[in-house]
């Protein structure tokens, strides 16, 4: 038995050892996207007789860095294979003695492209060039996929509102099988596929949650979407890509600055004040060669400030309704009558009789603004005010900044941080007395290393992720929003808040017909009220053998959502409907709330 036992334990290490083995080829041989916003170059050089040219000599160069990027030979078959370059435009160069030197500028590689590149060769001496240009091929031949590009340049031109929000959501919605989301103006759909089939990707780092924040157009050199027949090294039918500008052997600097004003426009219809519509964004942007062919840097600023007013219109208790007295509701074109809750008879001339609740008149003095337009005793939109702030972000910062290096003629490699910080006062879209704040912090980043062992044998290394942190509730701009535990104290209302939590938001009251009082709900004091993080690692090899071309390789990606938000209702929820007064501001006043119910 001893024997037997430890045959078979060695039997089933031999086979474990062999699943290993088995499992960590299948793992390193998937094609996996460690190179998912680098290109290729490939082609067949051929002698004006249509023969093969075996091992003529192919070379690139970047147009804007001067860095020849790779040198290969021709195979066989008069194949050759370049694999992780970069986006750009390019000059490719074949050598081969007996013919004339043929030069093709103008190729231009969008991100993750395979663009073909096929050569005739001249006999003539090698001191002879033959000069041809690449601008004009348009049609990708090598692949499958439908998707599109949108450069920078095109964006620079485009009529588009992005100044406004520098995000590529706008410029993605001009593009082919494309369409935004209804309601949702972070959200796209590619060829009929939600966000759940959709990564979004920066410099190739995919981010799981299509967090643009860190995205600014401003310094984005391509937008790239693969919406259909993605190859197997994606993970989900659709993707789009930002590639971030970089330096070149030029230096360049651009300052500018996009202004909006209300003073060429008119007032809304209902708006008895015209808003303050003011909207500044300032640009600086600088690149060029730290190391001339071997190191170069881009670095943006990008700032909003946004001193833009709104106007609301809100319906508020009349000044009668304050003190209990309703006539004013005799008055409208169909009178309502209110009644007593505990007799069930009318309220004589509608004017409540008896006593009214304490922690009512007390909401009603601290969160219920007088009436201000509109005739007297007016129950409909009877309350105008300016919000000072805009909708969104009313101050913002954007950095970037990237740095590609030439460590030597097999090594490339780049880095690249972008941060954005806005600021937020916010309003829930109903009285000025409930606003609320948030402050936010996008972090980006990304590493890319290739590195040429041999010119047909190239790994590629990808490091980057992203981090968005939000805190709801701080003290922004001089203003302090409510604290649900302190208003609780402050109404003296009883029996909520059982957790004694401390953090923006107010007993949520809801009214049929006058404006609700409502506060966002913020996190623990102390905490973010959300984080999120993703790391991605990749790392890829591409083998060109003969006519094969293989990549195998692999991925870890972590993900991370984190929030602190209190639940809903931690400081009371009531709906006040008019079920026991007929009057829903009447039932407010005598404390009266329908269970749900009713």
């Amino acid at each position: 038995m001893l024997t037997k036992d430890s045959s078979w334990h060695d039997d089933k290490r031999a086979n474990l050892g062999c699943w290993l083995v088995f499992a960590s080829a299948l793992i390193f041989s998937l094609p996996l996207s460690g190179q998912e916003g680098l290109s290729t170059i490939r082609g067949t050089v051929t002698d004006a007789s249509s023969a093969v040219v075996p091992q003529a000599q192919v070379s690139v160069e970047e147009v804007g860095t001067g860095i020849k990027a790779r040198t290969v030979n021709t195979d066989g078959q008069g194949n050759y294979e370049i694999p992780a370059l970069k986006e750009g435009s390019y000059t490719l160069q074949v050598q081969m003695p007996g013919f004339a030197t043929y030069v093709e500028s103008d190729i231009h590689l969008a991100s993750n492209q395979t663009k073909r590149v096929d050569v005739v060769l001249q006999v003539g001496a090698t001191n002879t060039l033959v000069k041809v240009s690449g601008a004009a091929t348009a049609i990708d031949t090598e692949g499958g996929k439908i998707g599109a590009e949108f450069s920078g340049a095109q964006y620079q031109l485009a009529p588009l509102p992005a100044n406004s929000y520098s995000s590529p959501l706008p410029v993605l919605a001009t593009m082919p099988q494309i369409q935004t989301e209804g309601g949702n103006e972070f959200g796209v759909t590619m060829a009929g596929q939600g966000a759940a089939e959709i990564h979004m990707g920066m410099d190739g780092v995919k981010e799981e949650n299509l967090n643009t924040q860190t995205v600014n157009m401003e310094d984005v050199e391509e937008v790239k979407v693969n919406a259909v027949n993605n190859s197997a090294e994606y993970a989900r039918v659709g993707y789009y890509n930002t590639i971030t500008k970089r330096g070149t052997n030029q230096y360049h600097g651009e300052a500018s600055y996009y202004h909006r004003n209300s003073a060429l426009g008119a007032a809304g219809f209902f708006e008895t004040t015209k808003p303050l519509v003011l909207y500044h964004t300032f640009n600086l942007s600088g690149s060029g060669p730290i190391r001339k062919d071997r190191t170069f840097f881009y670095g943006l600023w990008n700032a909003e400030r946004v001193p833009e007013h709104s106007f609301f219109s809100e319906s508020v208790p009349t000044s009668n309704m304050r003190s209990g007295d309703f006539s004013d509701l005799l008055n409208l074109p169909q009178p309502i009558q209110i009644h007593n809750p505990y007799t069930l008879q009318a309220f004589q001339g509608n004017v409540i009789n008896i006593p009214l609740s304490p922690v009512a008149l007390q909401v009603q003095q601290l969160y219920f603004p007088e009436p201000n337009q509109g005739a007297p005793g007016e129950v409909v939109n009877n309350f105008g005010w300016i919000f000072p702030y805009p909708g969104d972000q009313y101050h913002a910062d954007v950095l970037s900044g990237r740095i590609d290096h030439k460590l030597s003629e097999k090594n490339n490699i780049f880095g690249r941080y972008s941060g954005y910080w806005p600021r937020y006062v916010l309003n829930n879209g109903d009285l000025p007395t409930l606003n609320w704040t948030r402050l936010r912090q996008s972090h980006s980043w990304a590493v890319v290393d290739t590195h040429i062992f041999t010119p047909s044998l190239v790994n590629t290394f990808t490091f980057g992720g992203n981090r968005d942190r939000l805190v709801d509730g701080s003290k922004v701009n001089g203003y302090l929003p409510p604290d649900g535990e302190t208003v609780v104290q402050a109404i003296g209302l009883q029996g909520v808040n059982p957790n004694n939590y401390s953090a923006m938001g107010f007993p949520d009251m809801f009214f049929n017909d006058l404006t609700s009082l409502v506060q966002q709900a913020g996190g623990v004091k102390g905490r973010a009220s959300e984080l999120f993080e993703n790391w991605s690692y990749a790392d890829s090899v591409t083998w060109a053998k003969g006519r094969h071309v293989m990549k195998f390789g692999e991925e870890l990606r972590a993900y991370m959502n984190y929030n602190a938000y209190i639940p809903d209702g931690s400081f009371g929820q009531f709906s006040f409907n008019g079920s026991f007064t007929g009057y829903d501001y009447a039932d407010f006043l005598l404390g009266r709330e329908p269970s749900l119910s009713e």
